[in-house]
């Protein structure tokens, strides 16, 4: 069966969408489906996220992450990860406190200066930020903009500071007072000294955290998009004052490159530079990263250019030296920022994945999330679930599979449903048995294709290399069906990548050149010694034409060892002539020899 509509990561990318447009593209094949209500109702369906306390009816803005939600956003978090650290040497890890000093947060400004404004309807009770009340609901009237009815009574506007407080120590007074961090990068500024007296780092480096902030937002909403208690990912770059503007600018490409590299679509996020009344007071640059959500265009990710701000602050407020100083230099350093949210980037990535298609005029929901991304890798499903041989060979190539890549098994329901449900969770690969392919062989599905009849097939024992060596990029991905090729097809990925299919030409050639050294030596042999010897001969031809290349590597080896050399051995021997039979079998020894040193080396190497 095929399908009735054509992938939309297959379209060529397009230009920026322009703020104000919905995201639709003439020229792109993909039209958006995705509401946020559709998020919410996969996420819960499929076990992503939940609302928190749902029991007691719910904590406005909380959510709980289920099973896949917590791999999925591990995933993101792995990602961000490897990309600032694992693949770079200037940047160092620290994970700090989320209660800090109280001073902290004297010294950032957070105490006086961190805060909303806020305005109260006397008519339905509800609280608005008085500088988001064009995107506000009225809650009598939910069509209409607060205060846009005439029922709307507003209060003037007054701050809000957005830190939880809490209490240190057994009795609550003016001297317990502490916050909940509102942000990872202060536990970040005030180790700047620890880090550099003990990691060997000079400027331009960077110190990157990942941890919880909270934020008592007055109008939290859109699902994980703004919550009171989210994840971030920051990392602050000191750098020389005199690098500060080329290295914003190069974190801006480079975070834009990071959500591009894991699928993003290029049209649904842009760059916006904030105007000089948007910036903070200490900024001298931010950007955002912007992604086009069901809710419109609205920040994924900050850079900004922090100056010196911070660390000259808690130098103030602390007494310590917070500056660099080196053999001939001494200076404070500035700051560049990349500031995320591992929660928000996940909900981006999720958008961004979710299609629809019609198969067989039935639809269905697929979340095209790039390999990396994937809470599950590969789905094992045998055909039919009550079978015990085929349940048998399947929970073995799981259990194998599961130690090196994150595996689900599932025998339970049909098997159309089985693929839906991996569909709907964004598993890139599935493994199907079947008793009609034997023991040695098992259907291999991408996603792209797992909806149509099974068009190619793959060696048990290669698919474990398989799917390693799966390409990273989505267009990799779906372009695996028309490169994969079908087994016995020398082009065929699975052939090559199969281990005992290694160097597969070049032993392949082997082999013909053994069975036709065979066949000669046998009508030798039956000249030269008779009948017993040619027998021997032939049955060594037959061994040897029973093990093609395809067989285990042990196999291999001891044909070539055990049948192939023997017959040369005798063939050489004859052919030497027998005033020469010493010299001849030793130098044929030796010759055998070597290549049964190649060929054992080899085996040992595919095993």
């Amino acid at each position: 069966m095929a399908k009735t509509s054509q992938n939309p990561r297959n379209s060529a990318p397009t230009a920026p969408v322009a703020a104000g447009q919905d995201g639709h593209d003439a020229d792109n094949p993909f039209v958006d489906t995705v509401t946020m209500e559709k998020i919410v109702g996969l996420c819960k369906r499929r076990g992503f996220i939940f609302q928190s306390s749902e029991i007691y009816g719910g904590l406005a803005s909380t959510y709980d992450y289920g099973h896949y939600g917590v791999l999925l956003k591990q995933n993101v978090k792995n990602e961000w990860q490897r990309a600032m650290v694992a693949e770079r040497d200037d940047i160092v890890l620290l994970d700090s406190a989320i209660i800090l000093h109280p001073k902290v947060w004297v010294a950032s400004g957070h105490l006086t200066g961190f805060s909303d404004p806020l305005v109260d309807c006397r008519t339905c009770k509800l609280r608005f930020r008085a500088d988001h009340l064009e995107s506000a609901s009225c809650g009598r009237k939910p069509s209409k903009q607060a205060g846009e009815t005439d029922d709307c009574d507003l209060t003037e506007a007054r701050q809000f500071n957005l830190m939880f407080e809490t209490s240190i120590g057994p009795v609550k007074d003016e001297g317990s007072a502490a916050y909940l961090r509102p942000e990872t990068a202060q536990g970040i500024f005030v180790n700047f000294k620890n880090v550099t007296s003990s990691m060997r780092v000079k400027p331009p480096f960077g110190i990157a955290q990942i941890g919880k902030s909270f934020r008592n937002e007055i109008t939290p909403g859109n699902f994980l998009f703004r919550m009171r208690e989210f994840e971030q990912m920051e990392m602050e770059y000191f750098v020389p004052p005199a690098l500060a503007e080329e290295q914003y600018r190069y974190w801006i490409d480079e975070r834009r490159r990071w959500y591009l590299e894991l699928g993003m679509r290029e049209s649904h996020l842009r760059v916006r530079a904030h105007e000089p009344d948007e910036l903070s007071h200490y900024s001298s640059g931010t950007s955002d990263l912007e992604y086009l959500f069901p809710i419109g265009w609205s920040e994924l990710e900050g850079i900004a250019n922090r100056g010196d701000f911070d660390l000259r602050q808690h130098a103030e407020h602390s007494g310590a030296k917070l500056e660099w100083i080196g053999q001939d230099e001494r200076y404070v350093p500035h700051v560049i920022e990349p500031a995320a949210g591992a929660d928000r980037a996940a909900l981006a990535f999720l958008v961004d994945a979710y299609d629809e298609e019609v198969v067989a005029d039935r639809p269905r929901t697929v979340l095209r999330l790039h390999p990396r991304l994937a809470p599950v890798k590969v789905a094992v499903l045998p055909l039919i679930g009550n079978d015990s041989a085929m349940v048998e060979k399947a929970r073995g190539m799981y259990e194998e599979l599961r130690r090196a890549l994150p595996t689900e098994y599932d025998d339970s329901a049909a098997i159309g449903k089985r693929y839906r449900r991996q569909d709907e969770i964004g598993t890139p690969w599935a493994l199907t048995f079947d008793h009609e392919l034997g023991d040695s062989l098992a259907f291999v599905h991408a996603q792209e294709n797992w909806a149509r009849d099974p068009s190619w097939l793959g060696p048990v024992a290669g698919i474990h290399a398989a799917l390693a060596a799966v390409p990273d990029s989505i267009e990799g991905l779906t372009s695996l069906p028309g490169r994969l090729g079908t087994p016995g097809d020398p082009a065929s990925v699975f052939e090559m990548l199969a281990p005992q299919n290694a160097q597969h030409g070049l032993w392949n050639l082997v082999d013909l050149l053994a069975l036709t050294a065979a066949v000669v030596l046998t009508v030798v042999v039956y000249r030269r010694l008779g009948l017993p010897f040619a027998l021997f001969s032939a049955a060594s031809l037959a061994i040897a034409t029973s093990a093609p290349g395809e067989t285990l590597p042990l196999h291999s080896m001891v044909r070539f060892v055990m049948v192939d050399f023997p017959v040369l051995i005798v063939g050489a021997t004859l052919l030497a002539g027998r005033p020469q039979l010493r010299t001849g079998v030793l130098v044929t020894l030796g010759a055998v020899t070597a290549v049964a040193g190649v060929a054992f080396g080899r085996a040992i190497w595919i095993a």
